[in-house]
């Protein structure tokens, strides 16, 4: 049975190359992440997995521990990464409404 699926908060930051940027990993996260729970009406107690896409590649940064870094491992919950080059964005969101509406998640 499929589930119904909806986006229910957004969050961005400004596109910038890592190089240039003097946040940390985990300060970009947060930057992106805050305003999609608050938009949501959730806090990150709520969250059961996430669905992380980059383009990593593009600026010479190990995937595994951006992954860890952004969305620290320490919640126990699952972390999917999907990487499809400059449609990664889209890949993602994609991948996260499948695995909702076919109860993966």
């Amino acid at each position: 049975m499929e589930r119904k699926v909806a986006v229910i908060g957004v969050g961005q930051t400004e596109y910038t190359s890592i190089r240039k940027e003097t946040r940390s990993l985990v300060e970009i996260a947060f930057a992106a992440i805050s305003p999609a729970l608050d938009m949501a009406g959730i806090s990150l107690s709520d969250i059961e997995a996430t669905v992380y896409t980059s383009v990593d590649g593009f600026e010479g940064v190990v995937r595994p521990d951006r992954t860890r870094d952004a969305f620290g491992q320490g919640w126990n919950i699952p972390v999917i990464s999907v990487n499809t080059g400059g449609t990664a964005g889209g890949s993602g969101l994609k991948e996260a409404v499948h695995l909702i509406s076919a109860g993966g998640i």
